[in-house]
């Protein structure tokens, strides 16, 4: 029996999803679609494969899955300013692991879990669930940061209610910081403190950050 082409999968997926993303200002390198909001921010699609795990390797639901032969359909935003601050050179292509907001797709479409879709079953049905999905909850999630007032204004809030990112309020005072709002950024950055004092190397990581964005020593 012919083993799956896995690749050849998500190759025919991909194919049919860059219309539909090139429609929404998307250009694609690799696996990965990056597009440009007005505000100069990267949206960033882009889809993962599941890796082939060793020979032996225990496989237990819900703490080590099998990911071999799924995907999944990462996104993103991505703001130049917070790299370039801690000193990350802005890449060609973006991708999702360099966003500062990142989600998933079926977790950005209500899921409660991971959600990741099988390379081994017919390919239409799999590319209509996941193309719906990607045009309603998908493009909602990235368009939903496509400016830094969004971000500073929902981006703490949405992450903290869907444990998505814990470095939220950092990212945000680095964005006031960069324009000139210097109180509002130190306090933030100070809020981070005090929710990470079990951290010691990040506490120390957020003070140094005070000073070189010119806020000062943090108490």
């Amino acid at each position: 029996m012919a083993r799956p082409n896995y690749a050849q999968a998500v190759d025919e997926i991909q194919d049919a999803l860059r219309p539909l993303l090139k429609a929404r200002g998307f250009k694609v390198r690799g696996r990965t679609f990056n597009g440009v909001t007005e505000d100069g921010l990267t949206r960033v699609v882009s889809i993962q494969m599941g890796t082939a795990d060793p020979p032996g390797t225990t496989h237990i639901p819900g703490l080590r899955e099998n990911l071999h032969g799924l995907f999944t359909v990462n996104l993103g935003v991505y703001v130049v300013e917070i790299a370039e601050t801690l000193g990350i050179i802005a890449p060609r292509t973006v991708d999702q692991s360099r966003c500062q907001i990142r989600n998933r797709l079926g977790q950005a479409a209500g899921a409660e879990r991971d959600v990741w879709w099988s390379l081994g079953e017919p390919v239409v049905p799999v590319l209509n669930e996941v193309s719906r999905l990607l045009l309603t909850s998908g493009t909602a999630f990235v368009e939903e940061f496509a400016t830094r007032d969004a971000i500073v204004q929902d981006w703490i809030r949405k992450a903290d209610e869907r444990h998505l990112s814990r470095r939220a309020r950092v990212d945000v005072a680095i964005i006031l910081a960069r324009r000139g709002e210097l109180s509002a950024a130190r306090r933030l950055l100070e809020e981070q403190i005090a929710g990470s004092t079990d951290v010691p190397r990040h506490v120390e990581h957020v003070r140094n950050l005070a000073r070189q964005l010119g806020l000062g020593e943090l108490t």
